[in-house]
This record gives C-alpha cells, structure tokens and sequence, in this order.
C-alpha cells in the first residue's frame, strides 16, 4: 500500500475526529507504544459515552475502564494482539480500502478467521480498488435514504388508517421503498416482476385495499415501534456529517463508515455480509439498508471482513467488540453503522475449551503480539507493564512447551496403540486362518470317510 495514509481530515477521509488522528500518529511513531494508545483509547471511550445519547453505552464503557489493566484477561492487553496496521486502518475508518484485495500481503498482519473474536467491516464500491462513494453520490444516498423514510412514513400512515387507501404520494414512496428493499430481498419474498413495477409507478392512487396488500409490504426496516426510524434518520445524518465544503465532489472517498460485530465463529458470520444477504444478523439492519440503497442507485456494494481481535476467554469477545467500537467511532451516532450497545450479548453457547485453546496458541504466536507487549513494557515510565511481561514471556512459553509435549505423547500413545491392535489383528486373522485351514482338513477327512463308507456299503 506504501506510505501510510495521512491523518488528516479530508474530502476522501471526511470523518475523522481528533482523538482517531492522534491513535494514528502514535501508530506511526516508533517511540511511542500501546500504552500510549491506550490513554487515547479510554479519551475515546468516555467521549463516546459523553457526547452521543441514541446508544447507551455506559455500562460496557465503564466496565472497561475500571478494568485490572494489568490482568492477562483486560481489554488492554487484548488491544496489543491488534497489528498497528489494523489497529491505525480501523480508527482511520480505511478498512476497505487497505483490506479489499485478498491476495494482498497486508493479510498476513490480521488474525484467522477460524475461531471466535471480534470483527470489523468496511464497504466499498466494486471496480474502485476499495474506495467508497463520492460526494455526490453521497448527496445521492441521502435523497433515497429519505425516500425510504418517506416509505416507511406511508406504511405507517396506512397502519393507523387501518389498512385504508395512500393517496398517490404515498404510493409512489411506498412503491420506492419496497424497490430499495428488493435490492436484497430476505429470503422468501421474490421481487415484483419489471411489468409490476411499471404498473405500479404508473397508479393513480385510487387503489383498493385488496390492490395494495398486493402491490406493497412493510418496508423492511421500518421496524414495529413509534421509534422505528430512528436508526435511519442517524444514518441520513452521519452521511451529512460526511460531505465537506470545497472537497472535489466526484473523487471517491477512502474511508467508509464501518461495522463492528463479534461471534462465536468468525468465519460462519463472515457469510451474513454479502451484498446479496437475505438472512442478516439483527445487529445489522442499516448495514443492509446502506447495501440496497447503493445498489438501487445502480452501483455494486463490496463488503471487507476483517478479524479485529481473537478471543481465547469467553469474556473477551465483547471485550474485543466494546474495543474495536470505540477505536472505529463505528456507532450510527458517531461516524458507523453500529445500532446496539457494543459487547451486550449474552453467551449462552460458547466454544469448546479445545477451541479457545487453539486460538491462544494463534494469537501467542503472532510476531506483532510480543512486539507489541516488549514495546510496551521498554517504554513503560512506571513499568505498570512489567507483570504482564512476566506472565505473558514465562507462562506462555511454558505453555507452549507442555501443549507440544502433550500433543506429542498424544501422538505417541495414538500410534502404540493402534500397533498394538494392528499386531493383536494380525494375531486374530493368523488364528483365523489356521481354523480356516483345520476346516477344509476336517471337511476333506468328512469326504474320505464318507467316500470309503459308500465303498463299504456298495459291497453288500
């Protein structure tokens, strides 16, 4: 990729609030460390909670704060298992863009995605090597996300008319966002054929109840509530937040807003983003709003998954969650796409303990982790650090050491035991053999004497 992008806000990087820029500069300095970051990170954290009230987050924010930084199971240590590469492209919101190409060497700095952990995703425009939309389309996305809201206003209006009649304004919203949604119609519904559309656009108005349970459902996110649109109205206003004065209308932009989840199997939850995804996960319904509405203005969405953090504790996939949450400024009323409060979900179903198992060992492995954690601790003024030093370079080496030894004995055992069956096998069909052989003698002794009997007998 080169040079790295500048921290600077910009026409093509437009949302960048000034703690993200110091994350970054102190990414780029090699005399600083994770700690430092980390002292932005939680200015990062109280901001979020402090200067938005559409999501709660105080719980999940507080709960990190006053956290035993110095314990292997904190978010700080969690934070230095992030490559600065990822750690500086989340916070610059530039995911797509330095991540889309999949034959990239960029990939070898992020986790697998086998396993459980945090994740984050970027969304680009196909053909545009992982940049986003310009500023005119942007103005663009806002005039159909505000016809989609017009929709769902229609379908509401018809609701408390009991299913009445939409006069012709209604109609045609409610005809625009049923189109925005067959974008990526969920599973079950079949878009309404091309002669449907046309017959709709071209209606009167003066359509019965009959016709319109027909021609037109619930816009899909409308939700059921009174305040089911407000997750859209944050979304229009995030994009306007996005356009700047003087900035070249027409140069795609490099950052995108992003979307933070964590799983319990990354890799399975990788397939709920797909431009054409039917079955979503329920945290991301604007997610898919944005994809039908980019695809309704004729362009082609691309979604980049990237792996954030990995979690070899059950507390820590939240934990990665709440933090790539505050490092991507990703909730709607900030900068993203995120609606709930991060790291909220209950784990009723873990992982196995061999899973967890086999993702420390990954993470212990990766060169950046230990870099992270040395560069900490040299540059540690009170050496706070020096305790984590200790536990994670003894006991995770001894660890190391005693799982290879196990899985080796393991081997070991596996492979006597199955020579010990195979020769007791080998003994078994040797004896079944043997009676196989005293059979055929003891058949042919049965034939002699019955022959010789015959003999005898024929004789009289």
């Amino acid at each position: 990729m080169g040079d790295p992008i500048p921290a600077i806000r910009s026409g093509t990087v437009p949302a960048l609030p000034s703690l993200a820029i110091q994350l970054a500069e102190i990414v780029d300095d090699p005399e600083r460390s994770y700690e430092d970051a980390w002292d932005v990170i939680k200015r990062m954290a109280r901001d979020m909670r402090d200067r938005q009230s559409l999501i709660l987050v105080d719980r999940e924010v507080d709960a990190m704060l006053h956290e035993d930084e110095l314990s292997t199971s904190s978010t700080f240590h969690l934070l230095h298992t992030v490559h600065p590469r990822v750690l500086r492209s989340v916070c610059m919101g530039t995911v797509a863009y330095e991540f889309h190409d999949q034959q990239s060497s960029v990939w070898s700095d992020v986790h697998s995605e086998q396993g459980p952990g945090a994740y984050v995703v970027g969304i680009a425009v196909h053909g545009r090597a992982g940049k986003f939309l310009t500023a005119t389309e942007t103005h663009a996305l806002i005039n159909v996300l505000q016809t989609y809201l017009a929709g769902c206003a229609a379908w509401a209006a018809r609701e408390d008319d009991f299913y009445g009649e939409l006069n012709q304004q209604q109609n045609h919203d409610l005809t625009w966002a049923m189109e925005i949604d067959n974008q990526c119609p969920p599973a079950g519904r079949v878009a309404p054929s091309s002669e449907m559309q046309s017959e709709i656009k071209q209606g009167d108005g003066r359509e019965t109840e009959e016709d319109v349970s027909h021609r037109v459902h619930r816009p899909r996110f409308s939700g059921s509530g009174r305040n089911m649109t407000t997750g859209i109205h944050a979304l229009i206003a995030m994009f306007q937040r996005r356009l700047m004065h003087g900035a070249d209308p027409n140069e795609p932009q490099i950052q995108s807003p992003l979307l933070v989840g964590s799983s319990n199997d990354l890799q399975t939850r990788k397939q709920d983003y797909r431009p054409n995804v039917t079955r979503f996960h329920s945290d991301a319904h604007l997610y898919v709003l944005l994809m039908s509405c980019i695809k309704f203005m004729g362009l082609e969405p691309q979604e980049v998954f990237v792996p954030f953090t990995k979690a070899w504790e059950v507390g820590q996939i939240n934990q990665g969650e709440v933090l790539a949450t505050i490092v991507g400024n990703s909730l709607v009323s900030m900068a993203g796409l995120n609606v709930h409060e991060p790291g909220g979900k209950r784990n009723e179903n873990p992982p196995e303990d061999s899973v967890f198992e086999r993702t420390h060992r990954e993470v212990n492995r990766r060169d950046w982790f230990l870099d992270n954690i040395r560069q900490s601790c040299d540059k540690s003024e009170w050496g706070r650090l020096k305790k984590i030093d200790a536990e994670i370079f003894s006991v995770t080496d001894a660890d190391l050491d005693l799982k290879e030894q196990e899985a080796e004995d393991a081997r070991h055992d596996f492979c006597a035991a199955v020579s010990e069956a195979e020769t007791a096998l080998a003994g078994k069909e040797a004896e079944l053999d043997e009676a196989k052989d005293a059979l055929e003698r003891e058949k042919a002794r049965q034939r002699e004497i019955s022959a010789l009997t015959d003999e005898i007998f024929a004789d009289f």
